[in-house]
């Protein structure tokens, strides 16, 4: 059988040990997404908030409404990559019955429009429906699967941070490798950041715990974390995630603006997101050291990625 989301249904139906395993899940997606990690990361997330356990219920609008938010707010993936997760599972995977505001089958741009508009406000409506021209229905259904395509690479994304960081390597005072690599040990007790590489049980606990199961280890483009391993924040090519303190993932094409602020204990950054929310870090979360490097840096950074 050739494997595509045309197909992917009746193959799990046949062979349930993958829909009870993420790692043969993940194998199976990739499969059909070799190119595109995002898609399939995004289609896991349908895996972590057990969504087979829905097929054959009812489901109701509202019911589809509180999984999107949940969604947005358990991953901090945008409400369209929401959407995208529960229609292609429920819809175009499984060929549940829908409501009209999420199922492919329904042809009307404009009542899907209205719906999604009911279900999480105005600010899902496009500029282009705003100014008199509501899309068609294909064009309605692209938007909301054009954020899964992955825009860069994770090379891309090194490259904008270490140029970013150049400062940090011209004033650090402990050795280590010109391009820094990927891990930045910090012992947060003592303030100081270690060159160390951390071990492949400690990098693997690192990225299970950070990546929460939607990354793997190549995906990053650096890593900062505590020698306990209590706190850390990375930069994968899609997306900074966050577990100091405020445990967030903050996908770049979510970012409206970025702001850093220079204080007299600490400087702080604020990310704000285009459906209003806002995230305040400060340097002591972010494990800067005094003589290392500024929240500046990595706020410099985000402007950048974004602007890509």
């Amino acid at each position: 059988m050739m494997l595509d989301l045309s197909t992917l249904g009746e193959y799990l139906r046949k062979n349930p040990d993958i829909m009870r395993s993420r790692t043969l899940l993940q194998g199976t997606l990739r499969d059909i997404f070799p190119q595109d990690k995002l898609k399939v990361n995004l289609l896991l997330i349908g895996f972590d908030e057990d969504i087979f356990s829905l097929l054959g219920t009812e489901l109701t609008e509202d019911r589809l409404a509180k999984l999107v938010r949940t969604i947005a707010d358990n991953y901090g993936v945008g409400e369209q990559n929401a959407v995208y997760v529960l229609e292609t599972w429920l819809g175009m995977v499984f060929g549940e019955s829908l409501p009209e505001g999420f199922g492919n089958q329904y042809e009307d741009g404009r009542e899907f429009l209205n719906r999604l508009k009911r279900v999480f406000g105005p600010s899902s409506i496009s500029m282009q429906e705003q100014a008199g021209k509501p899309p068609t229905w294909a064009q309605s259904l692209q938007s909301i699967q054009c954020t899964t395509l992955q825009s860069l690479s994770v090379a891309d994304v090194r490259e904008v941070f270490f140029r970013t960081k150049e400062k940090l390597m011209r004033k650090c005072l402990i050795s280590r490798s010109q391009d820094m690599e990927t891990w930045d040990i910090v012992d947060i007790h003592n303030n100081i950041h270690y060159s160390r590489r951390p071990s492949q049980l400690e990098k693997n606990l690192i990225i299970k715990k950070l990546g929460k199961g939607l990354y793997q280890e190549t995906d990053f483009a650096y890593i900062r974390t505590s020698t306990d391993m209590t706190h850390s924040w990375g930069v994968t090519y899609d997306s900074i995630i966050i577990s100091c303190g405020t445990d967030a993932v903050i996908p770049y094409e979510e970012i409206d603006d970025v702001d850093s602020e220079r204080g007299l204990f600490t400087d702080t950054m604020t990310i704000s997101l285009r459906n209003g929310r806002r995230y305040v870090l400060n340097e002591h979360e972010m494990m800067a050291t005094p003589v290392h490097d500024n929240i500046s840096d990595l706020a410099n950074f985000l402007r950048a990625i974004k602007d890509m």
